[in-house]
């Protein structure tokens, strides 16, 4: 039997050296050189040796190499729009998300509205996907109500909560509570959107940005987006209500449409969006009964967070005689154009609330808003490379912020003008068909408008694609005079900060 020599370098520098040796002293004995016979033994035995030397060098460069694991064995861990561990083939992921806000705002005409550092919103999420088609997601906001600075904490709570299954890019199913698509702005996650907060045109969806209910959305082909909601009305973390009759008989589904295009898609424009759509919402709502308030329209608050200067008192105050539904419809036009780093966009929506008091009297009360906003991307990203799916997404630096290597990140620069009138809702309409009123909140607002202006500026930073830092300076004209905290005032003028990150 034959001992193989262990394989290092120096064993398999000796085995050589031997095998040299041995053939320099066979050749005295191989005098007959010239014999054809002799000389085909002696290349076949070179031959065996060289080809066991490459063998062992072989054999020790297979021992110290690593062990492939099979194809997909080992998951993969990378930091993109949150923490995600996936199968290297797609076969499933999980992703941790992480995002918040911190505002400081300044009033500066003012003491009835308290300057105040304030944590606007603080997120964190966990979601899967399998196969890419299945894809569940939970998000609990951790700061409802921080807002009204009423000396009452911020309470936590689920923000969305659904399963999606996704055959086709051009039909996804979403069940549970989510964002229904409609309008441009709202649509947009608020971390990606120009200015610290939406426009006066944003107070018309109440509470009603996340509800229950089911969605089917998607891209038909390129440069076309849909979604259509059903549900149930009633906004974030409620079931219908059942309080009494009315409520369990007013228990009719909303109905939620978006349809939008992007004709530079069509026409092949690169650097270039032409958006433009539409969205319809419209649904019937509980209005209480003789021992209970009912529903209220939308009121207005400041784009600074600061008071709410539109206050409509609900429709049924306890009355025998009030509606016992109403009907809600919301209709929204949008547009948006962008070439290279500069984009237009606005939208107008018509709000309307219908009913009829039990003496046969009806009435129908608009709210109307709107805004218009330009911006420019002084860095020079291009817009249309973050727009997808009909809205505009996070923006990438071309050139990321770095003390080492010099980057600068991205830098924006906006400004909007935005209106909010209500001017159906007056404090001489009959009682429960619309009255114009005031609050209790903090601040405590005694006497309403019915339509403001507002006027805002905005500076982003973007140092990463996940983080940002922001100032805004708001200033917002009411068209006649309200009663804050009881100072009277026509208008108000504040400074907002904001940072902000991001990993969703």
């Amino acid at each position: 039997m034959i001992l193989m020599p262990t394989l290092s370098n120096k064993n398999i520098r000796r085995y050589a050296c031997h095998s040299t040796l041995a053939l320099l002293t066979l050749a005295p004995s191989l005098g007959v050189a010239d014999d054809p016979v002799e000389r085909s033994a002696e290349s076949a035995e070179i031959r065996a040796l060289e080809e066991r030397i490459r063998r062992l060098e072989s054999e020790r460069t297979a021992a110290k190499a690593p062990a492939k694991p099979a194809d997909g064995s080992v998951p993969r861990i990378r930091v993109a729009d949150g923490l995600v561990l996936e199968d290297p083939d797609g076969k499933w992921s999980v992703r941790a998300t992480a995002r918040g806000m911190a505002d400081y705002r300044d009033f500066l005409d003012t003491d009835a509205k308290a300057d105040t550092f304030s944590l606007r919103r603080a997120r964190i999420g966990l979601g899967f996907t399998v196969n890419r088609e299945l894809t569940g997601f939970l998000e609990s906001e951790l700061v409802f109500g921080a807002s009204t600075q009423s000396g009452t904490p911020a309470s936590a709570g689920l923000l969305q909560g659904f399963l999606e299954y996704a055959p086709s890019p051009k039909a996804r199913i979403r069940l549970g509570q989510f964002k229904p698509q409609f309008m441009l702005e709202s649509t947009m996650s608020p971390f990606h959107v120009e200015f610290q907060e939406r426009s006066l045109m944003f107070n018309l969806l109440q509470n009603f940005l996340y509800d229950r209910g089911v969605m089917l959305h998607g891209a038909p082909f390129a440069g076309t987006y849909y979604g259509v909601s059903i549900t149930n009305g009633t906004g974030i973390n409620l079931d219908e209500f059942q309080r009494n009759g009315p409520e369990g008989a007013a228990s009719s589904k909303d109905v939620t449409l978006r349809l939008v295009g992007n004709a530079a898609a069509w026409m092949s424009l690169e650097n270039t969006v032409l958006h433009f759509g539409g969205s319809y919402k419209t649904g019937s709502l509980a209005n209480g009964d003789a021992t209970s308030a009912g529903y209220a329209a939308a009121n207005g608050l400041t784009e600074d967070r600061g008071p709410v200067f539109f206050n409509p008192v609900p429709f049924n105050t306890g009355s025998a005689s009030a509606s016992r539904s109403i009907d809600r419809t919301i209709g929204a036009l949008e547009g948006a154009l962008s070439y290279r780093q500069f984009k237009l966009q606005g939208e107008y929506a018509q709000a309307n609330y219908t009913g009829t008091l039990q003496g046969g009297q009806a009435f129908d009360r608009g709210i109307s808003s709107g805004y218009v906003s330009a911006s420019w991307l002084v860095t020079g990203e291009s817009f249309s490379e973050f727009y997808r799916n009909g809205v505009f997404g996070r923006i990438v630096p071309q050139s990321p912020f770095s003390t080492a290597g010099g980057g600068s990140g991205a830098i924006q620069v906006s400004g909007r003008y935005s209106f909010f009138d209500g001017a159906d809702f007056t404090t001489t309409n009959p009682a429960n068909s619309g009255v114009l009123g005031g609050n209790t909140l903090a601040p405590a607002v005694t006497q309403s408008t019915s339509r403001a202006d507002a006027y805002t500026l905005a500076l982003k930073w973007m140092p990463t694609a996940h983080v940002a830092l922001m100032l805004n300076y708001v200033r917002t004209e009411f068209d006649s005079p309200i009663v804050v905290n009881g100072q009277s005032m026509n208008r108000t003028n504040s400074l907002t900060l904001r940072g902000q990150f991001d990993f969703f």
